[in-house]
């Protein structure tokens, strides 16, 4: 089973997020949001008894984002023999815990980054900056840090991080009409191996996740979010309660909520974090003009920036009645089904036709679209909402023809307003020579309003050369948005390079699951011109507003200069130019 970068430290069902309805239940009171805000913080409610039974389905990833700081142990090699459901799950209270070092073992660490509080430290939050809307810039101050008890200390040796306190900050004018406190979660989330001979730790597997989100904070009868071991498959599995995240908290704590609120979509924001290693080659964001650079620091250390504005995201998510679902909906939910119930009999009723059973499916990968397909139909082609987001996480690069090309540096970025996505980089059809990547969402947004599409892929240009076997001459590139039927799909593309980066955008398509097509050519030539250095990915031009060009060229930086041999009867001429033609009466030899 494969559970996906942001999911594998967690026990989950083959396809479901899991929830456990027994978890300790949180009642909120919560002051009368503001119109723009409704939206974000709208959640699939579950259904009660006295109906009949129905299925609900969320596309969203997971609602773990924003929980605090977790460090716990399993048996590694029983875990993976048995689909990495755990056995012999144990919390632990510091990389340290003697009851958590066991040769065989792995540690499972969700470190949240806390704000940097010296020039030295790593790992950390550095700042927070916004571009305001008037061309100003606002600097961000923490204003609370959240769940300090659910904290851990790590290990420098075991290149275990420190486990910091959830952060809120304050960045003035950031948000015109809207609050100007954000949740900032920056996370380190991963596996380390034990090796209790060597007390050394290898390079871990390790993702970074970034979240940003505008919050209102709000008082009532909550419950912070801690972690337990649970019943799980064959053995014991790691829980956290996330019903507060249920009732639109982005993060809580006992009797307080971050209450999760929209963007000003026209602020850009800047993070800067501070790391020990370099984050993953390949990263997906939900950002609109995105800007990353990765600068080192010292030994190792990097320092990350990221700029970019938020997006607007469909969430989709429904209800439908058990009898009215296809076939082949119903296939995937047999008796004992992970998910959420109205009671505990839901998780063991064979009397499926009464059954409530609420479920959740991410929103990269190729199971997400294909569920996607099958039920976008059933929820009238339409979302529950429309969110503003601002996030950036690791993803895996499966594909061998682009990860025998990655280096030890930032390969790309790719970026889009779907709801439900390829999970990784764009893939290689070496058949037709692109570059492929299927995205997914309804027609409409929650006003009934065609939904515009958005795609970027932001790419090291040593990576795009390797990849197609190019030289170091200008290359071209034609954007394709093909639609399920196999037609064109007209949209406003680009396709910009500078400073050692490749930027190919679309914008403008309409949805169902379009696939984007990106085809990189070259022209043949004698000299090539010297590679650009490999610099961080530069700020991308503004998206143009109109067009209806499906292939773009790309405008050298400098004309490469070529050298022809032209011949007349016994006369020979050699004809040196950008595009070298011969004189009248002369021939090309």
């Amino acid at each position: 089973m494969n559970r996906g970068l942001d999911e594998y430290a967690y026990p989950v069902n083959r396809r479901l997020i899991a929830l456990l309805a027994a978890l300790t239940l949180s009642f909120s009171f919560v002051t009368p949001s503001f119109a723009s805000d409704v939206d974000e913080q709208k959640v699939l409610e579950m259904k009660q008894r006295g109906d009949g039974g129905w299925i609900g389905m969320t596309f969203e990833n997971p609602i773990k984002e924003y929980l605090p700081s977790h460090l716990y142990v399993d048996n590694l090699k029983r875990s993976i023999e048995n689909n990495n459901e755990g056995l012999e799950t144990v919390i632990c209270t510091s990389a340290k815990d003697p009851v958590c070092l066991k040769d065989g073992y792995a540690f499972y660490y969700r470190a949240v980054l806390p704000p940097c509080e010296s020039a030295e430290q790593l790992d950390c939050i550095q700042s927070i900056t916004a571009k305001l809307p008037d061309g100003k810039s606002s600097e961000g101050t923490v204003v609370r840090k959240w769940n300090t008890a659910l904290t851990y200390s790590g290990d420098v040796n075991l290149r275990i991080p420190d486990g910091g306190a959830q952060s809120t900050w304050k960045i003035p004018g950031s948000n015109p009409g809207g609050s100007e406190e954000y949740a900032l979660t920056a996370v380190l989330d991963g596996r380390q191996v034990l090796d209790l001979n060597s007390n050394v730790g290898s390079i871990p597997y390790s993702n970074l996740q970034v979240n940003l989100k505008p919050i209102r904070e709000v008082t009532g009868m909550y419950q912070e979010p801690t972690s337990s071991v649970g019943a799980v498959g064959l053995g014991k599995g790691f829980f956290t309660n996330t019903v507060p995240s249920e009732k639109g908290c982005v993060i809580a704590e006992r009797n307080r909520c971050a209450l999760a609120a929209s963007f000003n979509l026209d602020t850009q924001f800047s993070i800067k974090l501070r790391l020990s290693r370099n984050p993953n080659q390949w990263m997906h964001g939900r950002l609109s003009d995105p800007s990353v650079m990765v600068n080192p620091i010292s030994n190792g250390a990097q320092l990350l920036t990221v700029t970019a504005n938020p997006i607007e995201v469909p969430t989709v998510a429904g209800w439908v009645r058990w009898n009215d679902l296809p076939a082949a909906i119903k296939s995937k939910y047999p008796q004992g089904a992970g998910g959420t119930g109205a009671d505990n009999s839901d998780f063991t009723t064979t009397d499926l036709a009464n059954r409530i059973l609420r479920v959740g499916m991410r929103a990269a990968g190729k199971e997400a679209l294909d569920d996607f397909k099958l039920w976008n139909p059933l929820l009238e082609d339409k979302p529950l909402a429309m969110r503003t987001m601002w996030s950036l996480r690791s993803i895996t690069n499966s594909d061998p023809a682009i990860r025998a090309c990655d280096g030890r540096g930032l390969s790309g970025l790719v970026t889009t307003n779907a709801a439900v996505y390829s999970d990784g980089p764009p893939s290689f059809e070496k058949e037709s020579q692109s570059l492929n990547y299927t995205v997914g969402a309804p027609h409409y947004d929650t006003s009934n309003k065609v939904f515009s599409g958005s795609y970027s892929l932001i790419m090291n240009s040593e990576v795009a050369r390797c990849i197609y076997g190019f030289s170091n001459a200008p290359i071209s590139a034609k954007i394709e948005v093909a639609t399920e039927d196999g037609s064109s799909s007209v949209a406003v593309t680009t396709l910009n390079q500078k400073d050692g980066w490749m930027r190919l955008s679309a914008y403008g398509f309409h949805y169902s699951t379009p696939q984007i097509k990106i085809k990189l050519t070259q022209e043949k030539v004698v000299e090539a011109a010297a590679a650009p250095s490999a610099t961080p990915i530069a700020e991308s031009t503004p998206e143009p507003k109109k067009s209806s060009a499906i292939a773009v060229k790309a405008k050298p930086a400098k004309a490469v200069a070529l050298t022809i041999t032209c011949i007349k009867g016994a006369s020979t001429k050699k004809i040196t130019a950008a595009k070298p033609k011969c004189p009248s009466g002369y021939k090309k030899k």
